[in-house]
C-alpha cells in the first residue's frame, strides 16, 4: 500500500510541476497572448484601479518585452470602466490600428491582451501627448463628476473623436457629461 501511495504522489507531483512549464510556445497568435508584466510599481488606488497613464506605461513595457506586437500603432478610442472619483478605472480598452488594421487592446489586473476589433473604427487619431488624461480631467471637473458618481454609483469614461464622455448608470438613472479632450472643458 505504501509503495502505491508513494508512486501516486510522485506521478501527481510530476504532472503538477510540468504542466506549468508546457505552454503553447511561440506559435500562439498575438490575439491570444497576455502581457505578463507585473504592475507592482504602477500607481494603483486602494481597490486595484489603475490610471490610464500607468496602463499605457505597462503597455509600452509589454510591447518592448514582446508580449504585444509593436509596429505603427495609432490610438483611436479609449474606454475606462468602473472609474472612480480620481479617474482610475478597473480596466482600460483601447481601439488601435496597426498598419491600418483595427485591433482591441484591453488592460485588466492580469495585463494587456489583444483581440480582433469587433466592428468599424473611426479614423480620428488620439495623440496621447496632446490630450488631458482622465486623472487630470476628473480633478479639473471634480464637482461635476462627484455629482454624477453620487447619482449613479459608477462611471465609464470614453475618449473618441476629440471628446471625453463620462457616463454614469445606477438602478434607475443614467446620465452623461461631455468634455473637450484637450482642454478638459465641459462641452
Amino acid at each position: 500500500m505504501n509503495k502505491w501511495f508513494f508512486t501516486l504522489i510522485i506521478i501527481a507531483s510530476t504532472v503538477i510541476f510540468t504542466s506549468g512549464c508546457l505552454g503553447s510556445g511561440d506559435d500562439t497568435p498575438v490575439a491570444e497572448k497576455t502581457a505578463g508584466f507585473d504592475a507592482f510599481s504602477a500607481n494603483k488606488s486602494v481597490d486595484d484601479k489603475i490610471y490610464l497613464k500607468d496602463a499605457i506605461k505597462i503597455l509600452n513595457y509589454s510591447i518592448e518585452d514582446g508580449f504585444i506586437e509593436g509596429g505603427n500603432i495609432t490610438y483611436h478610442q479609449i474606454m475606462g470602466s468602473g472609474a472612480d472619483e480620481s479617474g482610475a478605472a478597473d480596466f482600460w480598452i483601447i481601439g488601435i490600428k496597426r498598419e491600418g488594421k483595427p485591433s482591441l487592446l484591453s488592460y485588466s489586473r492580469t495585463g494587456w491582451e489583444e483581440r480582433d476589433w469587433p466592428g468599424p473604427m473611426g479614423d480620428s487619431i488620439i495623440i496621447m501627448d496632446e490630450i488631458i488624461l482622465p486623472k487630470e480631467l476628473y480633478s479639473k471637473n471634480q464637482a461635476e463628476i462627484i455629482k454624477l458618481l453620487n447619482e449613479t454609483g459608477t462611471t465609464e469614461v470614453i475618449l473618441k473623436d476629440g471628446r471625453y464622455r463620462i457616463s454614469g448608470s445606477g438602478q434607475s438613472i443614467s446620465t452623461t457629461a461631455d468634455f473637450d479632450s484637450i482642454t478638459g472643458d465641459v462641452i
